[in-house]
């Protein structure tokens, strides 16, 4: 039977005061840090669980006084109590269990990436359109407070146009045992499908979308494994982008950085869930303000608070910069930056002026800021903040028909395109 056959059967009724009944499909570590932030959600009751590990489910069923239980999909998703599933299985299973919550009337929120192919992701739009009901991705990254605000920071024009970033994921690879599905292509789409677009995804999302120009891997001598992936992507207004994901860190050493270059400032995001950006910009005294402005606009986009720091750079010719606080000389930039450059910190130095900093043609001089923000909390509560809003975000988006979600159909297939763009053109070599 086409899928278009299915709408007279379950049309779905809109009433706001029904109850979301929430079914989660797979009961691992990242399902149950969901299920704590969801509990939290109002109108959302965490009505079911599934998984084909009954101790797992009971163990997971316990904690959170959950009485439905199931070891398969189906006879979950007949229970017509549920009208929300979440997907949070292996990326090979997210097609067919997405479709089979969506036949069975439920809206459902699904883990990255929606599909392991465009036609099939399609089709599941498709399916959701027909059947009037909601679908979309768990891209908790568009919830970060920092990428929101990089936005607000890019279109403010306080640091000019960007022309380069660089993501590196320096990624554990301990807790992913050989036969583990991460490592089958067949299985997870490849890095750049199971990991790499949520990066892809949050660029899109800040610079318009990427074309890839190059991409490269390594397979490990020993294991065989493609474990290290780079991409080069070409962004509108000229914006290069490289993306490096490797898998060959042990835990404890494990490290995410993104930094980025604008024509007046570098800023570093600090882990793959960011929880602080640091970096230098230019700017006048007028701008100054803007800037600290600028910082009041995460009072928007996050609840744990954070804090700022923004102090001027001075110049000692021939030296790199050294940050003054007050009247305290607390290092040598250069050295910060393991330059070698040597510390100064007895004497407070003479100012003096570089060209670099006085652009011609402008009316008010830049001087050279160092700045440092920081969500409070650190990365469990920022990520716990970004999980819960982006399903506060799909709640909205099936009880109000006029709430627009920043995460759109087409985001999420321009993403997934890009992914497996980069896996297409993937050339890979033996370390």
């Amino acid at each position: 039977m086409p899928l278009s056959s299915y709408t007279s059967l379950f049309a779905h009724k809109d009433d706001e005061s029904r109850p979301l009944n929430l079914c989660l499909v797979g009961c691992g570590d990242f399902a149950e840090f969901c299920l704590e932030e969801y509990a939290k959600i109002e109108g959302i009751k965490i009505y079911s669980l599934v998984d084909r590990d009954p101790i797992k489910l009971k163990a997971l069923a316990d904690r959170f006084g959950i009485r439905e239980t199931f070891t398969n999909i189906d006879d979950a998703m007949d229970d017509f109590a549920v009208n929300l599933a979440v997907i949070a299985t292996p990326p090979y299973l997210h097609y067919c269990q997405t479709m089979k919550a969506l036949l069975a009337e439920k809206h459902v929120l699904c883990e990255k990436p929606l599909a392991l192919n465009l036609e099939d992701a399609r089709r599941l739009f498709s399916g959701s359109d027909a059947l009037r009901l909601k679908l979309s991705c768990n891209y908790v990254m568009r919830f970060n407070p920092l990428y929101r605000w990089l936005g607000d920071l890019i279109k403010s024009g306080l640091v000019g146009k960007a022309d380069h970033f660089i993501f590196r994921n320096f990624a554990q690879s301990e807790t992913l045992a050989e036969d583990h599905w991460f490592w089958d292509k067949e299985r997870s789409g490849g890095i750049f499908v199971e990991h790499g677009i949520h990066f892809f995804d949050i660029m899109n999302f800040v610079f318009g979308k990427g074309e890839p120009v190059s991409c490269y891997g390594v397979k490990g001598k020993d294991s065989g494994r493609t474990d290290r992936v780079t991409a080069n992507l070409a962004y509108p207004g000229g914006v290069q982008g490289t993306f490096y994901h490797s898998f060959t860190r042990r835990k404890v050493v494990e490290r995410n950085y993104l930094d980025m270059g604008f024509e007046r400032g570098y800023l570093t995001f600090h882990q793959w869930i960011p929880t602080g950006i640091s970096g230098e910009v230019w700017l006048s005294s007028a701008e100054v303000e803007k800037f600290q402005e600028l910082v009041k606009k995460l009072d928007e986009y996050t609840s744990l608070g954070y804090s700022f720091s923004l102090n001027k750079l001075h110049r000692v010719k021939g030296q790199y910069p050294v940050l003054l606080l007050g009247d305290k000389l607390v290092g040598d930039i250069g050295a910060l930056h393991d330059q070698g450059k040597p510390r100064r910190e007895d004497v407070i130095p003479e100012y003096i002026p570089d060209e670099r900093w006085f652009p011609e043609g402008e009316s008010e001089i830049r001087e050279n800021y160092r700045f440092i923000l920081s969500i409070n909390g650190g990365k469990p509560a920022v990520y716990r903040e970004a999980i819960r809003k982006r399903m506060e975000d799909f709640v909205l988006t099936i009880n109000e028909t006029a709430h627009r979600s920043p995460l759109s159909m087409e985001d999420i297939l321009g993403s997934l395109q890009t992914a497996l763009d980069c896996e297409q053109i993937l050339h890979l070599r033996e370390e």
